[in-house]
């Protein structure tokens, strides 16, 4: 039986990409080592997210090349790189033509696009160009995205291990009061103003609510400033990046987010027991069945959403039904699942 060397490739290792390394870590951990060897390059340089992988027996590499094909510098290292490795297949999170160019120059590689995302994330409005151009095979995070892409993809949803659920509770909190969490990087495309904003609306019902924000980014400022100027900023806790979000403590999960080509983090919530209150956008109206697991509400409303909000912390009762039902459904979204459906790609494109 051969070994194949498999290559993703990724922008970041900082935490921003951490939705995209839990694939390739989860990937790591389900495909068989004696058949898959995985390597994975940051063409942004180094960060966190590398050891993370490198826990997983995922051999990893910074690359360093912005700019893509207008950057030489970077090219050339690229070049220099790959063409000491055959790899068998390159799985290509991030980048454009100039990587599949090389990719399949330099060692004759099978190329496979993974479609994350819709937008630019510089500006949530702008849509992204969807650019497969020479690829063999390309896969999509949602059939949100698939229609978007406009071209034949394998909608392949991202997983989550699942565990067994506590029958004392969504997720057997720790604590007294009401406790709200939201996860996710501090940009603007995330909603997170929305979700402070609705604050004092919540608090207005439900006096001894609390806010957790579990993520980093270059908004983060600005959002205190603004729950300052709300009068919540006592209530709201930013966590900063964190490798385990603590679920435990969270009575509901919030996602306030502009666009999501999926929601990962809101799935991972689901497998925790939660109840979620999420946006209509993008793949979160593939995972979240309303009424059922969580809420969906209209993106960029506070007053829905501080509805929504009040609604599951005044009703135990509901959020531990919503809490069941999501967990039921994050067991459809299996680690496993979406392990065994790129295995069956790979295996189509492998000699």
């Amino acid at each position: 039986m051969p070994l194949y060397n498999i290559l993703h490739l990724l922008a970041t290792s900082q935490p921003e990409g951490v939705g995209i390394a839990k694939i390739v870590a989860l990937l790591a951990e389900g495909l068989d080592p004696r058949q898959f060897k995985l390597h994975a390059w940051f063409l942004r340089g180094s960060g966190p997210l590398a050891a993370m992988l490198e826990k997983k027996g995922v051999a990893v590499q910074a690359i360093d090349w912005p700019g893509g094909g207008r950057n030489p510098v970077g090219l050339w290292r690229f070049f220099r790189a790959i063409r000491n490795h055959k790899f068998a297949l390159v799985h290509q999170h991030f980048g454009g033509r100039s990587i599949r160019w090389i990719s399949r120059y330099a060692g004759g590689a099978r190329i496979i696009a993974h479609l994350h995302g819709r937008v630019l994330e510089q500006n949530w409005e702008v849509p992204a160009r969807c650019n497969v151009d020479g690829v063999d095979l390309v896969i999509a995070t949602s059939a949100t995205v698939a229609k978007w892409a406009g071209v034949n993809a394998e909608v392949v949803y991202p997983g989550v291990d699942v565990k067994a659920r506590r029958q004392d509770g969504a997720a057997g909190r720790e604590g007294t009061g009401h406790m709200l969490g939201t996860a996710g990087r501090l940009v603007p495309i995330k909603g997170l103003e929305h979700l402070i904003r609705a604050l004092p609306k919540v608090r207005a019902s439900v006096p001894d609510v609390e806010l957790e924000i579990a993520g980093a980014g270059p908004e983060e400022e600005a959002l205190r400033n603004q729950a300052h100027a709300l009068g919540v900023d006592g209530c709201i806790r930013f966590l900063g990046w964190q490798e385990d979000i603590p679920f435990h403590r969270w009575d509901v999960f919030v996602m306030s987010s502009l666009e999501e080509s999926f929601g990962i983090a809101a799935l991972e919530a689901m497998a925790a027991g939660l109840p979620v209150v999420v946006s209509a956008v993008g793949g979160l109206t593939e995972l979240v069945e309303d009424g059922k697991t969580g809420w969906l509400v209209s993106p960029a409303d506070p007053k829905a959403l501080a509805e929504r909000l009040i609604q599951l912390l005044l009703n135990p009762r509901e959020r531990e039904e919503m809490g069941a039902a999501a967990w039921a459904r994050a067991s459809q979204f299996s680690a496993k699942r979406m392990t065994d459906h790129i295995e069956r790609l790979y295996h189509r494109l492998l000699p």
